[in-house]
């Protein structure tokens, strides 16, 4: 439990610091990364067994799907919509996308083809409009509120995953819980050129997550527990290093 009470919240916030240091892009894009999901993958290894955390982590990678159709909704919503109605529809979107999928459990590489797909074609489908760069700033108060959102999604997770199973706790894993507060701060802030903006690095952060699971979900049951988890983290990383250009650089 006190893991679970300091982890989420540093990476949250380390996060947040980023968006007022670089701008609600590279915020987005660090977010879009397993903060949650990832120690959630962790918390239900020491609870649960590896063999059920390698199921939920495979669930995980399904679960980018309706966080994408999560991001091209509300990036579509809100320059007509205020930040509440368009996260309703962003989020009534993704549960139905995610109930959907937590009821099949496809081979991992079939799922990771899809993954691919689905973030490639949301990426193009987000508004061509301008993208704010550049520090942002934001109230101390936002810290420990989203810090506190993150880790109760934690919590809730893992004290429900033996009810729920392995597959549907990995695919609500992506719930954005985090990179929605963010982007529904940044849009109530900010205006939709932020909130988008946002969303667009969340949608590109994921192809690291969406590695970050495919590694983890074969590497539980091939590697030692820590052995899997710094696989998956490295290969994350390297995603991030290898396309850092393309995150940091405006869109047209």
């Amino acid at each position: 439990m006190l893991a679970k009470l300091l982890l989420t919240p540093a990476l949250i916030v380390g996060a947040s610091l980023a968006q007022r240091r670089w701008g609600a892009r590279v915020a987005g894009v660090l977010v879009g990364l397993p903060l949650t999901a990832g120690p959630l993958m962790l918390f239900l290894a020491l609870e649960q067994g590896a063999p059920f955390a390698a199921i939920a982590a495979a669930g995980s990678l399904r679960g980018l799907v309706p966080l994408a159709a999560f991001c091209v909704v509300y990036g579509r919503l809100c320059p007509h919509r205020g930040w509440g109605w368009s996260a309703i529809g962003a989020a009534a979107v993704f549960c139905v996308v995610a109930a959907a999928l937590a009821q099949v459990t496809p081979p991992v590489l079939a799922s990771f083809v899809l993954v691919l797909a689905v973030l490639g074609v949301s990426v193009r489908s987000m508004p061509r409009a301008p993208v704010a760069v550049g520090p942002v700033w934001a109230p101390n108060w936002e810290l420990p509120l989203r810090a506190g959102i993150g880790t109760a999604m934690v919590c809730l997770l893992t004290a429900a995953a033996t009810a729920l199973g392995a597959n549907a706790t990995g695919v609500l894993a992506p719930f954005p819980a985090v990179s929605g507060t963010l982007v529904v701060f940044t849009h109530r802030r900010d205006g939709a050129t932020q909130a988008r903006s946002m969303l667009d690095g969340v949608l590109r952060g994921s192809f690291a997550y969406a590695l970050f699971f495919v590694v983890l979900s074969w590497g539980l049951g091939a590697l030692s527990l820590w052995q899997a988890f710094a696989a998956a983290l490295g290969s994350a990383v390297a995603v991030l290093l290898v396309t850092r250009e393309r995150v940091s650089a405006p869109r047209s």
